[in-house]
Parts: structure tokens; sequence; C-alpha cells
């Protein structure tokens, strides 16, 4: 491990409980995005369903990291997006009979609104005991782990009847276990993981489970995040895909010369 990860490691283990709530506010307000434009949105075209669904978390991830460092609250910052994607559902909701051949149009304007009522006005700026800046590096890659997973479900949600419970539903298994986690190293192994299997378009429910068990092996040995990917690809990770399920007994023999 060479000296900027074991700064990260500092970092991540004595900030954890931080990074964790603010993580796990992320994770609520992303869910909470996901179900309130279930319920408020309807005969929606597939195409302008995942556009409208896939630009408004990002625009609300932005607005999130933006206030956060820049307010330096959690519970602000919670506030302020909440009231983004409602904003954004209710501009959608009252243009979402244009024709569709201005999709782009009509959600670059509602990301513009939601822009212009959060992150363009004065953001109010509340001292706190944590350094916003030293752990969002950390932050920026547990998101990037969720927003994997989620853009992953997007590009499969006919499978799933056009809703958003089985996301929600495992997602939270997932950051159950997830908050055992203890170093920032295997934070980047997980991610490891998450993007081999998506790759290999491996079944999203089978893939919580798996990451679930891999947590649990990493949280008992050091595995190197460098050599991971490598490791997955000389020895045919995705032949373990073929199996009804994958437990940890398994990780650890497919693991166990890593």
């Amino acid at each position: 491990m060479n000296l900027l990860e074991q700064k990260d490691d500092t970092i991540f283990f004595e900030n954890k409980e931080y990074i964790y709530k603010f993580f796990i506010k992320y994770v609520t307000l992303i869910n909470d995005f996901l179900n309130y434009s279930i319920n408020n949105q309807t005969n929606l075209e597939v195409n302008f369903f995942k556009n409208y669904i896939y630009n408004g978390f990002k625009a609300i991830t932005n607005i999130f990291k933006i206030t956060l460092l820049q307010s330096c609250n959690i519970d602000y910052t919670y506030e302020i997006t909440q009231k983004s994607f409602i904003d954004y559902n209710e501009f959608i909701r009252q243009i979402n009979d244009i024709d569709i051949t201005q999709i782009n149009l009509t959600t670059t304007d509602a990301i513009i609104f939601i822009y212009k009522r959060s992150v363009f006005k004065d953001i109010e700026h509340i001292k706190n005991d944590i350094d916003i800046h030293n752990i969002m590096p950390i932050l920026n890659e547990l998101i990037n782990i969720h927003n994997t997973l989620l853009l992953y479900y997007i590009e499969n949600i006919h499978l799933y009847e056009f809703n958003f419970d089985i996301f929600t539903k495992h997602i939270y298994i997932l950051i159950e276990t997830f908050l055992s986690v203890s170093s920032f190293n295997n934070v980047k192994n997980i991610l490891c993981i998450i993007n081999y299997c998506t790759l290999n378009h491996y079944n999203f429910q089978k893939l919580i489970y798996l990451l679930i068990n891999f947590i649990k092996y990493i949280n008992v040995k050091k595995v190197d995040n460098n050599k991971v990917t490598n490791y997955l690809i000389k020895n045919n990770f995705s032949n373990y895909f073929k199996l009804m399920t994958i437990d940890n007994k398994q990780i650890n023999k497919f693991f166990i010369n890593l």
C-alpha cells in the first residue's frame, strides 16, 4: 500500500461515522426520489421514463455534493436536495404531455430550474467540526458504488415492471452490511466486483448477495484492490454466475490465492 492509500485509509477510519452518516442520507434521498417519481408520474413513454430518472438522479447527486461542500451541514443538504427532487418531479409532471421529440429540452429545462432553486442561490454555511473537503473523495467513492448499481438497474428496469421496489429493498440490505467495511481499500474492492459483474450482465438480486458475501470475506482478509480486476478475469469469475447462489464458502475458495 502506497502513502496515498495509507492516508485515505486513515481518513476513512478516523471519520467513518460521519462518512457513513452522509452516505446513508444520500441513499435515503435517492430512494425517496425514485419512489416519489414512480408515484407522481404516469403514462410516461419508456425512453422518456429512463431519461427522466437518469437525468434527475444525476442532477440531484450534484446538488447533494455541492450543497454539502458549501454548507458543511448534512441536515441542510438533505432539506435542499429533497426540495430539488420534488421541484423536478413537479416540473416534469406539468410538461410530460409535450411531444416526445422535445425530451432533451424538457429534461434540461427541469434540471436548470432545480439548479436555480438550489446551488445557484446563496447556500447557508453552518460551522461543523468535520472537514467536509477532507472526506469528500471517500464519500464520492461510496456514492459512485451506489450510482453504478442504480444505473445498472435503470438499464434493465423493464425486467422489474418499471418500478424500483427491488432496487430500494436490496440497496438497504447491502448498506446494512456495508457499514462493516473498515477501510477505503475495501471500498475500492467492492467497486471492482460491481464493475466486473455489471459488465458481465449478472442478475441484480444475485449481485447484491454476492457483494454481501464478498464484504464478509474482505473484512477478515487483506485484499489488494489493485489486483482484484485482473484476478477476476484471469480466473474466470464469470463462471460463478451460472450458479444459483454464491455463498461465503465459495467466495473464500475463489479468492484464496489473491
